[in-house]
């Protein structure tokens, strides 16, 4: 399965949107249900989000299989 970094609604504003080095990167935190967004663990190892890297490593990161993993938000019917 897939890691990934939770963040907070807070943390998510905070490194959304293009990248100071590489303008043609950006991160785009992704909502889940209970407030709760989620970045691919591959965000870490990439030199273009280098200036997040300290935030984005020490978050607390789950496996997608995981039972508790947060579930994606009902669309509006």
């Amino acid at each position: 399965m897939a890691m990934f970094i939770l963040l907070t609604a807070e943390q998510a504003d905070t490194v959304r949107g293009p990248s100071s080095s590489t303008p043609s990167a950006a991160l785009a935190p992704v909502e889940r249900r209970g407030g709760v967004f989620i970045l691919g663990v591959e965000v870490l190892g990439d030199p273009a989000h280098e200036a997040h890297e300290a935030l984005l490593g020490g978050l607390p990161q789950k496996d997608s299989g995981a039972p508790d993993f947060p579930p994606t938000i009902e669309p509006p019917a």
